[in-house]
């Protein structure tokens, strides 16, 4: 059985949460697994990460853990976690079929998301404001990238 819930109750019950009880229950973080490896079989992230960082960040990006995902993922495909400095890519990536650029966007968008973090604006995360996806938008072949990913992923 489903029912609404008023979004000024739902607005103050997520106040209330954020302010009285989160604070006092810190989060505790698990360092990442030392099996994490930049180094795949055809990129190497560390290579594609110092590339990115240089010609679109100006080396302002503080290099996080990179490493190959542990499995194959074909629904989560790249992921950044802040909390443990960690930078992580589908390893579907990691084969000749793929171009480089491929790689290189998943990067660069995941650099995105380390200069442009998450903001917490009424109760909602903003995870791609307008400067993220204008920045995003402006990779050089940004379509194409789009285009590939979604016509290949599931066959890697």
């Amino acid at each position: 059985f489903c029912f609404k819930v008023d979004p000024k109750l739902r607005r103050e019950y997520k106040q209330y949460i954020d302010e009285s009880i989160l604070p006092n229950h810190p989060v505790t973080v698990r360092k990442p697994s030392t099996k994490y490896k930049a180094r795949g079989i055809f990129y190497n992230l560390e290579e594609i990460f110092n590339y990115i960082n240089r010609r679109y960040f100006q080396n302002q990006i503080t290099k996080p853990i990179l490493g190959w995902s542990l499995n194959k993922s074909y629904a989560r495909l790249v992921g950044v976690s802040e909390d443990k400095k960690l930078l992580v890519v589908s390893r579907i990536f990691d084969s000749k079929k793929v171009p480089i650029k491929i790689v290189e966007y998943m990067i660069y968008h995941e650099m995105l998301h380390i200069a442009i973090p998450t903001k917490l604006v009424n109760g909602r995360r903003i995870v791609h404001p307008p400067e993220f996806k204008k920045r995003d938008l402006a990779f050089p072949d940004y379509d194409e990238i789009q285009e590939w990913i979604k016509k290949n992923r599931t066959r890697l």
